[in-house]
């Protein structure tokens, strides 16, 4: 008899062990699927992440906006990426873009850089809201040479506010904004790369829960220098629709 029931033990005890590691594996399913997002070019996997008070949110890094300005694309126009097969993975930071190092403030970063940079990182509070969020695109300073949406600038102090944030990176120095005024150097590349990514954005923002009728500039030093650029520039008419400088 005691034989019987310490089978009959082990068994339910089995199975419950069965049984929780399920709903553990449940749960991790469930979170991993409330932090995919669908876009033009294919499917991304997210991650959490904290603002300063505690809210998570859900932080899609390293997203490739535009086609690797590598051999002779160095100083061309890029398009959109192609799509890609499956989900890819949106947990890290894409490389910054190439520059000279700069350990002083606001930069802080001595980092050389990588020509395949044209990436951006979406934080959103809620990937499914009732009402689209507002959304704010954030173009990082550094005097044209420097920076990059990871370094120059984190997102914790807007991540407690009903906001979707994008930082995008763009080319620097004389992979950006070098010009030769013709069709093999056309020049001003990292205002076109910027472009490239409001485009983006238009394209589906929407997917993260941000409105794209209702996108803000922002920009300090040589990052607003950028905003009032494409105030000004007929390409980037409708992509965005207020603008905050310093």
């Amino acid at each position: 008899v005691l034989t019987v029931i310490y089978r009959k033990y082990t068994y339910l005890k089995m199975n419950s062990i069965k049984v929780i590691i399920k709903l553990i594996l449940l749960v991790q399913f469930t979170k991993c699927s409330e932090l995919t997002v669908n876009t033009t070019c294919g499917m991304l996997i997210g991650r959490e992440y904290k603002s300063r008070n505690g809210r998570i949110v859900a932080a899609f890094n390293g997203i490739p906006y535009a086609k690797p300005p590598l051999g002779n694309l160095d100083f061309r126009i890029h398009n959109l990426l192609e799509p890609w097969s499956g989900v890819r993975e949106a947990y890290n930071f894409g490389s910054v873009c190439v520059q000279i190092p700069y350990p002083y403030p606001p930069v802080n970063t001595t980092k050389m850089g990588n020509e395949d940079c044209l990436y951006l990182s979406v934080y959103s509070p809620n990937l499914n809201p009732k009402t689209l969020l507002p959304v704010q695109v954030y173009i990082h300073g550094g005097s044209f040479y420097s920076g990059s949406g990871e370094i120059d600038k984190t997102p914790e102090f807007f991540l407690d506010y009903d906001l979707v944030i994008v930082m995008p990176n763009y080319r620097l120095g004389v992979l950006g904004f070098l010009t030769m005024e013709d069709d093999i150097m056309p020049g001003n590349l990292g205002l076109k790369d910027q472009n490239l990514a409001l485009v983006w954005i238009q394209n589906n923002i929407a997917n993260f829960g941000g409105d794209p009728n209702l996108v803000t500039l922002i920009g300090d030093t040589s990052g607003a220098a950028c905003v009032h650029y494409h105030m000004y520039s007929p390409m980037s008419k409708g992509l965005f629709h207020q603008a905050i400088t310093q």
